[in-house]
């Protein structure tokens, strides 16, 4: 056993197998079209996806099919909120500013508007009119 798998929880991994699946194409597969493609055994895969479903993390359909449930959203929506989006548009545009010798703009639709958030200029003699804050 290697030094990575010493401490391996077998479940999380069938657990994050199938919510891997399920977000790629919600509402598509059932528990046996689940079990097939992950190679999970029927009986393994409905206790797996009741525990899943009982946590809020899978929603099962009206036509017996999944999707990932409202558990999900809050904790993306917590992960989201541990990084400030300006701080990281900012180290993230640089580079690409840098690969594509262009202005990089971080920028909201809000119904027919755009209201521009983050920029980082391009070093080159043309510049964009746009600030944040415009619309």
């Amino acid at each position: 056993m290697t030094e990575e798998r010493k401490y391996w929880v077998p479940a999380l991994e069938k657990a994050d197998r199938v919510l891997s699946v399920v977000s790629l194409e919600p509402g598509k597969y059932k528990l046996i079209d689940l079990s097939r493609q992950l190679a999970i055994n029927k009986s393994s895969m409905f206790s797996l996806l009741h525990t899943l479903e009982t946590l809020n993390w899978v929603k099962k359909g009206a036509d017996d099919t999944y999707s990932l449930g409202e558990a999900i959203a809050v904790l993306g929506s917590s992960l989201v909120k541990q990084f400030d989006l300006n701080d990281r548009f900012q180290s993230e545009a640089a580079g690409a500013r840098d690969r594509l010798q262009e202005t990089i703009q971080l920028a909201r639709r809000i119904e027919d508007h755009i209201l521009y958030l983050g920029k980082v200029e391009a070093l080159t003699p043309v510049r964009l009119q746009s600030e944040p804050g415009m619309r």
